[in-house]
């Protein structure tokens, strides 16, 4: 995925010090859940540019795993402490097959859409919850067109 970084987000990653925060767009069929790993709300923009808070929450990813034969990348998104609300929003929502955004925003450039740098974006698949935490794994969007399936019907 090819990233253009506005001026911003280049001077902030290249700092010898920087206040890195991710933020979780979870796309739902009835609503989009806009989540921060950081300990206070954030205040940022949606994905379409406007004015959004992502609420603080105990939220954390693992880390970007690719598959060389068929280049989909996947990581697993996990939510802890959950409660019995989350749990029961969990079991009746559908998870499978809806997007998940992470990106990537410094502390001190939060005043731009443009400075913002996309870490992954995916489907979810497999959900699994208990009653510590609430897990996800997130595949990455299969470009069809640069895949070479086996011979054979399908």
């Amino acid at each position: 995925m090819a990233r253009d970084l506005s001026p911003d987000v280049e001077t902030e990653k290249n700092k010898d010090y920087n206040k890195p925060i991710e933020l979780y767009l979870v796309h739902l069929d009835e609503t989009t859940l806009y989540l921060t790993d950081f300990a206070e709300d954030i205040n940022f923009f949606d994905e379409n540019g406007n004015p959004q808070t992502y609420t603080a929450y105990s939220i954390s990813r693992g880390d970007i795993s690719g598959n060389i034969d068929t280049k989909i990348d996947s990581c697993e998104v996990t939510i802890d402490n959950v409660d019995l609300s989350m749990s029961a929003f969990a079991e009746y929502s559908q998870l499978v097959g809806r997007k998940l955004e992470v990106w990537k925003v410094f502390r001190d450039s939060l005043d731009s859409f443009n400075n913002k740098i996309i870490m992954f974006k995916g489907e979810m698949d497999s959900p699994k919850i208990n009653q510590y935490s609430l897990s996800v794994d997130v595949v990455s969007e299969l470009d069809i067109l640069n895949i070479r399936l086996p011979k054979g019907e399908y």
